[in-house]
């Protein structure tokens, strides 16, 4: 049965649906650029032996062990709110699903991704003096320009799909909703058992899933950049790497001096 969203993302033209998926998808980018600098410091936070090493049995111990939960239970609630419920107000994966698996969406993503490559305008800083040559110099770019427009209009049509099933795939995944269950019942909330435990049996959430979820979110959110946004970020790669030397400069560079 349609709930509310569902309605309202109906009654969007399919040029509104993709204006309003354009937009969400920056800010779910946005959104994953922290949850990446999250990530990056709990591997040496939590995950190396780097700063534990350092804290000895003390008083300062209970309060290291308390912030190395605290970092890893943000990282948990930022990567969830990325795959919250789709919602007219929510800037999650799930409404960006909602607001392109369509036929009608998709059709005009790979018209406007055409349109794009063939209008692209093209200059010839050494025109032919022969008016018959620039005639067929000009022809060669118009026919190399529909070619390359075909191409993109093609690409967009086939990532947008893979993407859409890939995203569906997670959302369906018993580790999205491990992961979900632990946010709801002990990081956002305080509760003796979730509604999922109570339709059914949840497998807990185990250390290490998170980075695996990260990864399958980069992938997704990189193609749902580059076929509704028309930008090609290397998050895998590029951010990552910088929020790594980041989280590296600080947490290498801090040395503890605890007396037991």
């Amino acid at each position: 049965m349609p709930n509310s969203y569902d309605r309202f993302v109906a009654s969007l033209t399919a040029s509104e649906r993709i204006e309003l998926a354009t937009q969400r998808t920056q800010k779910i980018a946005d959104r994953l650029y922290n949850v990446i600098g999250l990530n990056e410091a709990n591997r040496i936070i939590g995950y190396s032996d780097k700063l534990r090493t350092q804290i000895p049995r003390s008083h300062a111990a209970h309060a290291y062990n308390q912030f190395v939960h605290a970092m890893f239970r943000m990282e948990v609630i930022d990567l969830c709110t990325i795959w919250d419920r789709g919602d007219e107000d929510n800037n999650c994966i799930e409404s960006i699903v909602k607001l392109i698996d369509d036929n009608a969406v998709i059709d005009k993503l790979a018209d406007d991704v055409f349109e794009y490559y063939l209008n692209l305008e093209s200059h010839n800083l050494t025109p032919n003096s022969d008016p018959l040559i620039e005639q067929h110099v000009q022809q060669i770019v118009a026919n190399r320009k529909l070619e390359l427009a075909n191409r993109q209009k093609h690409r967009v049509r086939a990532q947008t799909g893979a993407v859409l099933r890939a995203a569906k795939k997670v959302q369906r995944s018993k580790q999205l909703e491990a992961i979900k269950n632990l946010r709801d019942k002990q990081f956002a909330h305080n509760l003796d058992k979730t509604r999922r435990e109570a339709k059914t049996n949840i497998i807990p959430m185990r250390y290490g899933q998170e980075t695996k979820l990260l990864k399958l979110t980069i992938g997704i959110v990189e193609k749902l950049m580059l076929n509704i946004n028309g930008v090609h970020y290397d998050i895998s790669e590029e951010i990552r790497e910088i929020a790594r030397d980041r989280a590296l400069d600080l947490w290498h560079n801090c040395n503890f001096s605890i007396q037991e």
